[in-house]
């Protein structure tokens, strides 16, 4: 039986990701019809960070099966770093408001 473990990581890691941004496109054009316009440009700003926070995970998916070997695992530090540091901020953010 051949080793496939190469083949489906990046997929679901891939397909997954997929899911994940499609789901927060849909959440935040849902978010900004709702907001009132004051507070509009923090949050264009707030998802902007958040979709950069996703998009290494994809590209990492993507080198994996480009490439075919593990060298696709180094975009994925980067995007685990930054959705640690987009949660801290969004926790800062939502702590400051409750503070208020």
């Amino acid at each position: 039986m051949q080793d496939n473990r190469l083949h489906t990581l990046p997929s679901s890691v891939g397909g997954l990701q997929s899911l994940h941004i499609l789901a927060l496109c849909l959440v935040q054009r849902q978010e900004l019809k709702v907001i009132a316009a004051e507070y509009r440009q923090h949050t264009v700003r707030s998802n902007r960070l958040s979709q950069v926070a996703a998009w290494p995970f994809f590209v990492g998916a993507g080198m994996l099966i480009w490439r075919g070997d593990w060298a696709g695992l180094y975009a994925l530090v980067p995007g685990t770093l930054l959705s640690f540091t987009v949660a801290g901020f969004n926790a800062w953010v939502l702590l400051i408001e409750i503070n208020r």
